[in-house]
């Protein structure tokens, strides 16, 4: 790979998690507040590119946190861990992480999990596997701590709205949404315009 290539593909990630770290801090404003600890859970969270992010912000708002990512994909979470294992200590001492391999449908198997008080899943493939996808997003929400948030990002605005219906015929209820007009256009999808963290959903159990 062209060497200049990779280096606008950083400077790209990079102002993406810029973005979606002050969305996120202006849409769980107000929530999260006043507890001790956050434990938080990184649903499909491949290389977890977001966890510095996700490290900031509930690192603000308690005095421990421990960030928790699962993905299915072996490769995606050695690369989770080597990024972020040893980085984490300079971004904020009092945050923790760890990261497994495992089914986010299969999420009530997996005992070794706290119970979230932040559950996030960016970049939700609701029509990927629909079925798949159902049954990850109502294991999480019963795993949700009852005055928990669930955080979804999406690169598209139908699949956005669909993971929107499901997620109410559920029992979530939206408490928080941003559309951002701005996201960054990547280039893989030829058929439906797809952007970086196109739309932010925040939930909340009934």
């Amino acid at each position: 790979m062209d060497h200049r290539h990779t280096i606008h593909q950083d400077i790209a990630r990079a102002q993406d998690l810029y973005a979606l770290e002050n969305d996120l801090r202006t849409l769980l404003a107000g929530k999260l507040e006043g507890k001790d600890h956050i434990q938080t859970l990184n649903l499909a969270c491949g290389r977890a590119d977001e966890t510095g992010v996700l490290a900031q912000i509930v690192g603000e708002k308690a005095n421990s946190a421990h960030i928790q990512g699962l993905d299915l994909r072996e490769a995606e979470i050695q690369g989770a861990q080597k990024l972020w294992t040893g980085a984490m200590p300079t971004i904020n001492s009092s945050v923790e992480c760890d990261f497994r391999v495992g089914k986010g449908d299969q999420l009530d198997a997996n005992k070794e999990f706290e119970d979230p008080d932040l559950l996030f899943i960016r970049h939700q493939n609701y029509w990927f596997d629909p079925k798949a996808w159902v049954k990850l997003y109502d294991q999480a929400l019963k795993k949700l701590k009852d005055d928990g948030v669930m955080v979804i990002t999406s690169y598209f605005d139908q699949e956005h709205e669909m993971a929107r219906r499901v997620l109410a015929s559920l029992g979530a209820v939206e408490v928080e949404h941003r559309f951002n007009p701005r996201a960054r256009v990547v280039k893989d999808s030829p058929k439906v315009e797809k952007t970086v963290d196109r739309h932010i959903s925040v939930f909340k159990k009934l």
